[in-house]
């Protein structure tokens, strides 16, 4: 097996359409992007055949990268994009973009949306072990929203990095799908959700 790099990419935009400035909102006691980087954390600590990971933070926002610089202290790194491209690209879009200009090579790429406040680390965990022993097959996290009836929750997504930069297209095939339960599944796009998410973290103790 060639040695293991992987990316773990977390697109954090302050310019969110339909919620402005939901990933510097405090959640409890954390503001709503860190509940995904603390996880992620524990996950990749459990990552103890790759030879690298890295964890970077993908935004426009001189907040969101000084929030990180101060909570993290170097285990998380952040890397700058456009206004531009935050708005108008999708997370692929950006996954693309950091892969062509970041000055390190990666083997493996873990996209990882964070609007998703209850994703866990073993969610994270097995989303990877799912991508290594299906043969490097991509994953994309699903979840359940009525019997028999299931849909992309934009969770997590791993790939090949030689697959994503090869290709013709940006849509990668085949692929392999994993099942988040769904008191997991909760994104955060709206108000409405936001307190619905406030209500569950009362019952929750991260």
């Amino acid at each position: 097996m060639k040695e293991e790099r992987l990316l773990i990419l977390v697109p954090t935009k302050l310019c969110s359409r339909r919620m402005p400035l939901k990933n510097m909102r405090a959640l409890g006691n954390k503001l709503l992007f860190c509940y995904c980087l603390d996880e992620l954390l524990v996950s990749s600590s459990l990552f103890s055949y790759t030879k690298e990971s890295d964890i970077i933070v993908a935004t426009e926002s001189t907040s969101i990268m000084g929030a990180v610089e101060s909570k993290y202290d170097g285990r998380v790194k952040h890397f700058g994009i456009s206004v531009d491209l935050a708005k108008r690209g999708q997370v692929i879009d950006v996954a693309l973009h950091v892969l062509s200009n970041i000055n390190k090579k990666y083997t493996s790429l873990m996209l990882v949306q964070p609007n998703l406040p209850f994703v866990s680390a073993i969610d994270y965990y097995n989303a990877y072990m799912l991508f290594v022993n299906g043969g490097r097959t991509a994953v994309q996290s699903i979840e359940r929203v009525e019997y028999g009836v299931y849909q992309n929750n934009g969770a997590v997504f791993v790939a090949d990095v030689g697959q994503l930069l090869g290709g013709e297209t940006r849509f990668v095939e085949p692929m392999n799908f994993f099942l988040i339960p769904e008191d997991r599944s909760l994104e955060i796009d709206t108000e409405f959700d936001f307190r619905g998410a406030e209500c569950m973290m009362k019952g929750n103790k991260r």
